[in-house]
């Protein structure tokens, strides 16, 4: 029988020979160790071992089994052989792809700001095309005949895109800002836009708020994918306006299911 005492201290035999009992050991953590090299048995209180059973191991090791075995069924592919000649197997795999819908609009340029269109009419003086001058009481040739406007637009051709696989999509315009100079206001009706594409139209101006939709046409997979690019030309006819610098703006809008 043996027992050890007073926590790290030597454990001694009691029912050893006496030329193992009586061998000198070394207290400390060795002794333990010691009586175990010399044939003794640890004590079951002693600190230096832990008991461990063997039905505590096995089940650890079934239980970390069971958890392997459940990472490689859910990564697991399909399984087939072949016992007989000539062999030949086949095994399968499945795919999933997930596109998401999207739709793009570009009025202008690239690079995300807002492109402007510039009219300026300068009236011409009949009976021969005369610029007035600027001051006061400078004679010009004039035959009494109401003046022309003459137009000049600064960007007044600007590049449009569309591109979207969201099915077929719709352009409208929407007057976000009438043209305005003080208390004065032309309506937008005054500027018309034409297109070199048919497949991307140029939808018409209302007055004010939202005007009619055109259709772009589709380009690829039965037209649910769409890419369109065009060439809008503005212009502008308004109807005897008064003087000012006027400004307004329009949306677009393109629109897919």
């Amino acid at each position: 029988m043996t027992e050890c005492a007073g926590g790290l201290q030597a454990c001694a035999a009691e029912a050893a020979p006496d030329a193992i009992r009586n061998k000198a050991t070394h207290r400390g953590i060795t002794a333990c160790a010691q009586q175990c090299f010399q044939g003794l048995s640890a004590s079951p209180r002693c600190p230096c071992f832990l008991r461990v059973s063997l039905r505590q191991l096995l089940s650890r090791a079934l239980l970390a089994l069971a958890a392997l075995s459940a990472l490689v069924a859910a990564a697991s592919a399909e399984e087939t052989s072949d016992t007989s000649s000539p062999y030949s197997t086949t095994a399968r795999l499945d795919f999933t792809v997930t596109i998401d819908k999207f739709i793009y609009l570009r009025i202008g340029p690239t690079g995300g700001t807002i492109a402007t269109v510039g009219f300026a009419l300068t009236p011409s003086i009949p009976a021969v095309p005369t610029v007035p001058t600027n001051g006061n009481g400078v004679a010009v040739p004039w035959n009494g005949g109401a003046p022309v406007f003459v137009l000049a637009s600064t960007n007044a051709v600007l590049p449009v895109e569309v591109r979207s696989n969201a099915g077929s999509v719709t352009l409208r315009a929407n007057v976000t800002a009438p043209l305005t100079s003080g208390s004065n206001t032309i309506a937008m009706t005054a500027v018309t836009i034409s297109s070199d594409n048919a497949g991307l139209p140029a939808p018409p101006v209302p007055a004010s708020g939202s005007g009619t939709a055109v259709n772009v046409a589709g380009t690829a997979f039965s037209n649910l994918v769409t890419q369109q690019t065009a060439n809008w030309t503005f212009a502008f006819a308004p109807s005897n306006p008064p003087a000012g610098l006027y400004s307004g703006q329009i949306g677009f809008t393109a629109s897919a299911p």
